[in-house]
């Protein structure tokens, strides 16, 4: 294990205090799939649906029926599955305790479920970041990736979803994708291997089940696809591993096709049916720099590595993997603009597009490995810095209602407010270690 590998783990370690063991949102329906499934062996949402935030029960209630009858639940089951390692030994233990006569409850909501959930989420998302470290190393330099990881860790919407709204998907998906770039890196550099094929295609039904949207993934798998039969001339070669790929997404799917038969009455209905989508005329200048969580707008280091990307694509010989990188972000902007909540509602900047995190820092740090050779690292620290002190601020201002959630928001008043955050962050530290009941009144004071 390298130096920068160890940096990383002593900065995850110390950033374990932040998490923040709350559901809420989305997030319900999630949770309710891991809840039914280990503490009712049911898929009956109604009861997880009582427990929920005002705000969930409001969206959750407008959602008819399925043609079963049953209470709808759009969200897949992706995230419950990759908690489950950590949900089901609380469970068992917190049983065996009140077995024993302590009196603790094992009704699946308490603190310990959600300290598990905070923490599995940290830690599935670090482990998204560990690998797209590793895919930086490989591709660039370490200095470069490691730097690139830290910026994009800190300076982007990950924080957010990471430690303070960990039962929301994003934290998972950083691993899905990250994991799915590692293996097409290595049918790139190692060659074409059938059960390599078939696992990407797994990893891919994997994303997609932790976040529908994340199936657009499979178009970066396709294109490497596609460029190996052209180049060496193996169609038939080409079809049996586009075959594995397929079968590979199917298996790791049949979790959810399962569920969605059960709940659904059919093994492909999503129950996103009711969520209308107008391709003719997307809001992508919206997206991209809206001041109504614009991603470029809101986390401007996201701007520099899309731009490093494509100055990659550019300029160098080797530009096929940061194509396929590119490629599947390009893709998911369109659709996300397509949405009629194409700016995510109350959304920390483009949560959506955390799934591209390991995108982001590969791109950033192919921008940092050029310009490193024009200045001296510490000021290539000190940008680092100013992006993450600007990010973190603010997150802060949103987090405590400083600026409006679900409605654009002026960059001059976010300037002008910076000369509170002293006062207003040592009142949130206090209150975030010491009274969480209280800080929930602050911290999700429109839920």
């Amino acid at each position: 294990m390298g130096s920068g590998e160890r940096t990383l783990i002593i900065i995850f370690l110390f950033t374990l205090v932040l998490i923040n063991p709350m559901i809420r949102g989305d997030g319900w329906g999630y949770f309710s799939h891991l809840r039914s499934m280990v503490v009712d062996f049911d898929l009956d949402y109604s009861n997880e649906y009582e427990h929920a935030n005002p705000k969930f029960k409001e969206t959750a209630g407008k959602l008819p029926p399925t043609e079963l009858g049953r209470t709808r639940n759009v969200w897949p089951i992706g995230c419950s599955l990759l908690w489950m390692p950590f949900y089901i030994p609380t469970h068992l233990v917190i049983t065996f305790l009140k077995a024993l006569g302590f009196g603790i409850s094992n009704d699946g909501y308490g603190l310990p479920y959600r300290i598990s959930i905070a923490l599995s989420s940290a830690l599935i998302a670090f482990a998204g970041l560990f690998l797209s470290y590793r895919i930086a190393s490989r591709l660039i330099d370490e200095k470069g990736a490691l730097i690139s990881t830290i910026t994009i860790w800190f300076a982007s919407s990950l924080p957010a979803y990471m430690y303070f709204h960990p039962s929301h998907s994003h934290a998972c998906t950083v691993f899905t994708s990250a994991l799915l770039f590692y293996l097409l890196l290595d049918a790139k550099e190692k060659g074409d291997s059938h059960r390599r094929w078939f696992l990407i295609g797994a990893v891919v039904g994997l994303a997609t089940m932790v976040r529908l949207a994340d199936s657009v993934l499979i178009a970066s798998a396709l294109t490497i696809l596609v460029w190996r039969a052209v180049k060496d001339r193996g169609w038939g070669r080409y079809a049996l591993n586009l075959i594995l790929l397929i079968a590979g997404f199917m298996v790791a799917m049949i979790p959810q096709f399962i569920v969605w038969r059960r709940l659904n009455g059919s093994f492909f209905t999503t129950g996103y049916e009711y969520f209308p989508f107008d391709f003719k005329s997307p809001h992508i200048w919206g997206v991209l720099f809206s001041t109504y969580h614009g991603i470029f707008s809101w986390t401007p280091v996201l701007l520099i590595a899309v731009a490093g990307l494509i100055i990659a694509i550019v300029r160098i010989r080797e530009r096929f993997f940061y194509i396929v990188a590119l490629l599947p972000f390009a893709c998911f902007t369109y659709i996300q603009a397509s949405y009629h909540d194409w700016h995510q509602v109350s959304s920390f900047g483009g949560r959506a597009f955390i799934t591209y995190t390991p995108v982001f820092i590969l791109g950033l740090a192919f921008i940092i490995s050029q310009v490193l050779r024009w200045v001296r690292l510490r000021w290539i620290v000190i940008v680092s810095a100013v992006l993450i002190v600007w990010n973190l601020g603010l997150l802060f201002q949103f987090a405590i209602g400083m600026i409006p959630r679900d409605a654009p928001i002026s960059f001059r008043e976010v300037v002008v407010n910076y000369r509170d955050i002293p006062v207003e962050a040592y009142n949130f530290v206090r209150d975030y270690f010491s009274g969480r009941s209280e800080l929930r009144e602050r911290f999700y004071y429109d839920e």
